[in-house]
């Protein structure tokens, strides 16, 4: 197979089509790239970016022992610290890739058990997942060989494509993100009414990395342009690979292993990747001996398959040529010893017309590999996230919201088990832990997201999304838990939102984050602007947005790229379209319209007189301005309510509902307290900044005193008789603590009660200071302190 692909003609090895003069001159500045001395430099780098709190491995020695052996300089000296082991491990390095002598405990590697969960069977071995542990030393000097062999597999992309342009797995600038949008794109595109249909089949392949065949991946490597003292120091690392299991800190006997890449090692998702690639590049070389169409086109390329790392996507706009390629994948697993799980493949048929979705059945029930029938699927999971014929990748938000609903409630009782409630560890833990997984994706699904939000989308076309979501085969409410009732019920709030901030509040994946927020503060139901605004957070279409602008960003500096092809693609065939109502299937025209509401208009900087495909290419070479302009645009509008006229006021005078006051949606008196008495915690400049009080470490009943108290979460009698039966005119709503005839609200109780002045003498509590400037400046524990004791005081006089 390799002697295949090496043929003239084809995407070979690049020595094999040009003259004997640019062949010696590339091999040598390959030689060089892969074969010189290492340098000081190089393993400097390599500890600095070792991460912390890391297993030790066999070595016992922690990775940041050897990261921060720093040489230490005078404060008055300008020279940069240096790294006291670097010169003593480049020179152990040198010796090891110029010698082969690679020491015997960089061989071995602790395998430690690791059970799976979700409800398996602890007692059988097959629901563990072993994880390889190495020693450090080991990783760096994998790490350093690695980033050589990446800089020459990803030198010229173009001229000397040693990778593959179809990978996009563990490389730089390109992730799972670039694959979602390429995909959406080609079924955007071949699945509409009156296009040929297509066929999506996601392969399966059996403990890939597992099943590498060393001798075929030396022959591969080689094949590729590596060799010298670079192929030799990587063989040489793989002559002697032992595994030694360690369970409840005991280690086992040392065993061999003979077959598949190192887990664990900085080398092996590189190794793989030029592994895997070659069926690629032998499915290029098939169709460039004989020709044959059937293969999606995007941007003139041929889109036969997508890979990342090893999830496999074959892509036919007929069966024959489906079963081509998998007849293809048959003969690459017979000679580089792979297997697939051939159930767990997924076919999917997609198309724009019944007869079309007929035929395509037809021909999709007849396909084999290798003789075994490929299963075919109303709907698949693709990197995360759902699709299907009847199964939109903007429906992926409602599992979404389903898994965040659960995974913020488990993570809710993990900080309550660990006693973790300082506010800003609680928010630090929800950004990685929470947010990440609900803004998985948004640079595929977030454009519809954000047009809700900006008041873009029309009623029509949420209520059509909403169907999309109750459509057979497209997740049903018992299969992932979600309540399809929410997303009705958000259908009609989004409808009558009247702002960018409430159409945000309708959003039941904001709710989530809503869930967790009222966890840090210690309140059921506080107001909404409020509660944002005492965590100093946004609400989650914000981050949706800048995931939006940032996809956009890259994919437009990738000039080679095939995701820059698809966006390009994307643009010209929404130009050419009525886009005067943006279509559902261009991913491109909602961003536009998006920019477009935010204050950006591509056709003010578009010449005049191009053609489609020139208008494209020169919006995407457009210089966007996504975080002076988009960003704190959108940032503005859900922060606009703060600069609202109505709040500019003494919250003392601020008429209330009942009494003809401003009317409901827009901030009312609570709003206007929080302002003016406790201060907002962001502006539209810096919406990262942290109130002081979020990071102080207090017992938690201060915590909840305080924060309730600024979000007038007290039941105060200023707010407790306001509503319902019991309602009483303001001015009567007198404190029964001093009964001095002044009104309880919370610059009563804070500053003016004298029921609680010996409470604020023990506390050097600065008297004469405006109450603004006491939540801002005085000491936050203190106050904390100050506050629970009052609200214990209360309590304790007036029995609520």
């Amino acid at each position: 197979m390799l002697a295949f692909i090496n043929r003239a003609h084809g995407n070979g090895a690049w020595w094999n089509v040009m003259g004997w003069e640019e062949r010696n001159r590339r091999q040598a500045a390959a030689d060089a790239a892969l074969n010189i001395p290492i340098a000081v430099e190089e393993v400097t780098s390599v500890l600095e970016d070792l991460p912390n709190g890391k297993s030790s491995g066999p070595e016992k020695v922690c990775g940041e022992c050897y990261k921060y052996a720093r040489q230490l300089r005078n404060s008055d000296d300008d020279r940069p610290e240096i790294n006291r082991l670097a010169p003593v491990l480049q020179a152990l390095m040198e010796h090891i890739r110029s010698k082969g002598d690679f020491p015997e405990q960089f061989t071995v590697s602790d395998l430690v058990p690791v059970y799976k969960r979700n409800g398996r069977d602890p007692t059988d071995c097959s629901n563990y997942r072993g994880i390889a542990v190495g020693g450090v030393l080991a990783k760096c000097y994998a790490s350093v060989l690695e980033r050589r062999l990446t800089k020459f597999a990803e030198a010229d992309p173009v001229e000397l494509p040693v990778r593959h342009w179809c990978q996009a797995g563990f490389r730089q600038g390109l992730g799972t993100q670039h694959h979602l949008f390429m995909l959406r794109h080609i079924l955007n595109r071949y699945a509409r009414p009156g296009q040929s249909g297509l066929l999506v089949c996601q392969i399966d392949f059996e403990k890939a990395f597992d099943r590498v065949d060393r001798k075929t991946l030396w022959a591969r490597l080689a094949e590729r342009g590596v060799g010298g003292q670079m192929m030799d120091a990587l063989r040489r690392a793989y002559d002697n690979v032992e595994l030694r299991v360690k369970v409840n800190g005991q280690r086992g006997t040392p065993f061999k292993s003979d077959q598949g890449v190192k887990q664990g090692c900085p080398l092996s998702p590189v190794l793989f990747g030029m592994f895997i690639e070659t069926f690629a590049n032998y499915v290029d070389e098939r169709d460039q001996r004989w020709p044959q169409g059937g293969s999606p086109i995007v941007g003139g390329k041929r889109v036969p398959e997508l890979l990342y790392a090893d999830d496999l996507t074959l892509f036919a706009t007929n069966p024959a040529r489906m079963q081509f390629l998998l007849d293809r994948l048959v003969e690459y697993c017979e000679g580089f010893g792979m297997s697939l799980n051939v159930n767990k493949c997924e076919l999917l048929v997609f198309a724009g017309r019944q007869d079309t979705l007929a035929t395509l059945m037809e021909g999709a029930s007849q396909l084999r590999f290798a003789g075994q029938p490929v299963p075919v699927k109303e709907r698949a999971k693709y990197l995360g996230l759902r699709y299907g014929p009847s199964f939109s990748f903007d429906s992926c938000r409602m599992e979404l919201c389903d898994v965040g609903r659960r995974a913020v409630f488990a993570l809710m009782q993990k900080l309550d088990r660990n006693r973790i409630w300082v506010p800003d560890l609680m928010l630090r833990c929800f950004d990685v832990q929470i947010r990440s997984l609900l803004s998985y994706g948004a640079e595929v699904w977030g454009p519809d997201a954000i047009r809700e939000a900006l008041g873009t989308m029309g009623r029509q076309r949420i209520k059509e999304w909403h169907r999309w979501g109750q459509s057979p085969g497209s997740a049903p409410a018992g299969e992932n838990g979600v309540l399809l009732k929410k997303w009705g019920k958000w259908v009609k709030s989004v409808g009558r939102a009247a702002g960018v901030f409430e159409r945000c509040m309708a959003d039941p994946m904001v709710e989530v984050q809503r869930i967790f927020l009222r966890k840090v503060v210690g309140a059921s139901l506080p107001p909404n602007r409020q509660l944002f605004a005492e965590t100093s957070q946004l609400p989650l279409h914000y981050f949706w947005a800048r995931q939006v602008f940032g996809i956009w960003k890259r994919v437009a500096r990738q000039s080679t790229s095939l995701a820059r092809a698809v966006l390009e693609e994307n643009i010209k065939s929404w130009l050419e379209t009525d886009h005067s109502a943006t279509h559902e299937y261009f991913w491109a025209g909602k961003v536009l319209r998006i920019f477009e509401t935010l204050g950006f208009d591509y056709r003010q900087h578009v010449p005049v007189g191009l053609n489609n495909e020139e208008k494209a290419k020169a919006i995407l070479g457009l210089k966007i301005p996504f975080d002076n302009l988009l960003a704190a645009e959108f940032r503005r509008r859900l922060l606009l309510d703060w600069s609202s006229g109505s709040l500019d006021r003494d919250p003392r005078n601020f008429p209330e509902y009942e009494e003809g006051g401003v009317g409901r949606g827009a901030p009312g008196v609570t709003a206007c307290r929080y302002l003016k008495w406790m201060g907002v915690a962001y502006s539209y400049s810096d919406h990262k900044r942290t109130l002081d009080h979020l990071k102080v470490c207090m017992p938690r009943k201060h915590h909840t005193a305080l924060m309730r108290f600024r979000l007038g979460r007290w039941d105060l009698d200023v707010s407790r008789f306001a509503r319902g039966p019991g309602r009483k005119p303001r001015a009567e709503r007198i404190c029964r603590v001093c009964h001095g005839g002044s009104v309880e609200d919370e610059l009563h109780v804070l500053m003016e009660c004298p029921g609680y002045t010996p409470l604020r003498e023990a506390t050097g509590f600065p008297m004469g200071s405006s109450m603004v400037d006491v939540m801002g400046t005085f000491d936050s524990a203190k106050l904390g302190s100050l506050l629970s004791q009052i609200q214990k005081a209360r309590i304790e006089l007036l029995g609520s």
